[in-house]
């Protein structure tokens, strides 16, 4: 009985902590729609490419795990190269310029999936890299948010519950994406987090002009 009042008192103080600063709630939909992009990226990036099986794009089965080899290997190199840059852009201009910056830009480069129609070419290999780059960017700049003023008495359940909002997102994503592939279509996966890039882009502008992403 006691652990269950210590669990109430708890939820109680970090729901208390949300309504009484904004900007935690904030984060935790923002790392709820940002975390899911590695299941976009695993998963969803080689249906995506064998997709093209289909129309003769791409050869075979084999051939699509070709290209996204060689994708992820862009990726690696880009994200490799420009992390420094990302990180130093984040420490000079803080959450409220690199938050919404970041949801801007992958939501543009996830929407420009509607217009891909060969996977295996510079402007694809350069989009998945900005996404993996953005979303770097997205992580880094939520966290600096979260973590800057978390009150130290909750510190631990406030980190605990924002991981658990990162993992909702995924388990949401991971389940939906799935039929949204099937039966709308190859690219919808990567529309769904536009979507949600979107909103959190639009929030975090409100939010920015208010002073409430001020770290």
């Amino acid at each position: 009985m006691d652990y269950i009042s210590h669990i109430k008192a708890i939820t109680s103080e970090i729901i208390f902590c949300c309504l009484s600063d904004i900007k935690y709630a904030f984060c935790f939909l923002a790392i709820t729609i940002s975390r899911p992009v590695a299941v976009l990226f695993t998963v969803y990036c080689l249906m995506w490419i064998v997709s093209f099986v289909d129309s003769g794009v791409v050869e075979d089965d084999q051939h699509a795990q070709v290209i996204y080899q060689k994708i992820t290997l862009t990726a690696l190199v880009g994200v490799a190269i420009c992390l420094p840059i990302v990180g130093w852009v984040s420490d000079k201009y803080g959450p409220h310029i690199t938050i919404p910056l970041s949801f801007v830009i992958r939501a543009l480069v996830l929407m420009s999936f509607l217009t891909i129609k060969k996977p295996d070419s510079y402007f694809s290999y350069a989009m998945c890299s900005i996404i993996i780059i953005s979303s770097a960017m997205q992580a880094s700049s939520i966290d600096a948010l979260f973590l800057k003023s978390i009150p130290k008495e909750i510190r631990g359940a406030m980190v605990g519950t924002y991981n658990m909002f990162a993992n909702v997102g995924t388990l949401l994503f991971t389940y939906y994406g799935g039929p949204a592939f099937d039966k709308i279509g190859p690219a919808s996966p990567f529309i769904m987090i536009a979507c949600g890039d979107w909103l959190v882009f639009l929030l975090a502008i409100i939010l920015a002009i208010f002073g409430v992403l001020k770290s």
